[in-house]
Formats: structure tokens, C-alpha cells, sequence
């Protein structure tokens, strides 16, 4: 396996997850830190085949704009795990924001899976996914980067549908995009 790295942990929740699956299942769970992206994330993909043989259940975690959807992407065509990402549970067609009642049944219903990637937040589930999760991955990027990226898919896929976003939910400048940047802003 990957072996432990240390994660890059902010989050209280995340911190105690870990804590108590170290103390459980330390060898059989991996954590992986990518710091900085590009060339670690490259380095990594490249040699992605050393590990999946190992993954069946995988968190990819990180801000907005770290690159969490591609990675997912690419790791589900690497290693033929169903890719899940948290945008369809959160937003219903048209930028419709389903409640704490309707996604967290979604999303639980996922992660009781046997093989998954699942890349994305909600903190109310984080500790149980994690719980659930055999490797994690935490994507830790500068907010001057990711914030960057964010504006830049904004401009690039104006009016087009992403392919890890609920349908009929396009990208674009709206109500919703300044309170999303200065959250991203804010998540530093």
C-alpha cells in the first residue's frame, strides 16, 4: 500500500476519522497528501498502477478547484471503479440545492458500496465515508490556485453542462458565484 502520510488535516472531523481508523485498520488503509499539484498529481497518475490493486473504496478530498473531479475521473479509467461525485447529491437539475434530508440518504446509500471513488465534501457523511474509505486522498493546493482554476472553468465552460455536475446545471456566472469564490477565498 501507500503506507501513512501525513494529511495535511484542517478538519476536526477528518482528524478524528483518521485517528480511529489508525487505530483499527492501520495497515490496511492508506492516506496520500498531494501538495502543490501538478507534478506530484502527474507523478502520481503515472504510476497509479503500483496501487490500485489495493483500492476498492477510494475519498479523494480537497477545495474547490484542486482537481478532485479530474482525478476521480482518470483514477475510474485506470482502475474500473464507478466513479461518484458529490455535485449530483448536493444540486438538483436547474441549481436546485437539495436538503440535508434528501442527499445524505443518497449519499450513504453510495458509500455502503463495496467498490467506489468518491470525490467531493459534505461534512455531515465525511466521517463515515472515511470510515468506509480504504485510501484517501487529500488534494491540498494554494487558494490563489484553486480559485484560478474555478474562475477560469467558469469563463472556459460557460453554459455547458460539466460531467461531474447534476444535469441541467451549467456553468456560468450567477447569483450563486461570488458567495462560491469567496467561499473558496475563505477555505484557505
Amino acid at each position: 500500500g501507500l503506507g501513512w502520510f501525513r494529511a495535511c488535516a484542517r478538519s476536526a472531523a477528518l482528524r478524528r476519522a483518521l485517528h480511529r481508523k489508525r487505530k483499527r485498520h492501520a495497515a490496511t488503509y492508506s492516506i496520500l497528501c498531494l501538495r502543490f499539484g501538478h507534478r506530484r498529481l502527474a507523478l502520481f497518475i503515472r504510476q497509479l498502477h503500483r496501487y490500485e490493486a489495493g483500492m476498492q473504496r477510494v475519498m479523494i478530498c480537497g477545495g474547490p478547484g484542486s482537481g478532485k473531479s479530474t482525478l476521480a475521473r482518470i483514477m475510474g479509467e485506470r482502475t474500473g471503479l464507478p466513479v461518484y461525485h458529490m455535485a449530483p447529491f448536493h444540486w438538483k437539475p436547474g441549481w436546485i440545492e437539495r436538503t440535508s434530508e434528501e442527499k445524505i440518504p443518497l449519499i450513504r446509500e453510495v458509500h455502503a458500496r463495496d467498490a467506489w471513488i468518491f470525490e467531493g465534501g459534505n461534512s455531515s457523511t465525511f466521517a463515515e465515508r472515511a470510515a468506509r474509505a480504504d485510501t484517501m486522498i487529500w488534494l491540498d493546493l494554494p487558494v490563489t490556485l484553486r480559485l484560478f482554476r474555478v474562475i477560469w472553468r467558469t469563463i472556459r465552460d460557460q453554459g455547458k453542462v460539466r460531467p461531474d455536475m447534476a444535469p441541467d446545471c451549467p456553468e456560468g456566472f450567477h447569483h450563486e458565484t461570488w458567495r462560491f469564490w469567496q467561499y473558496i477565498w475563505a477555505t484557505r
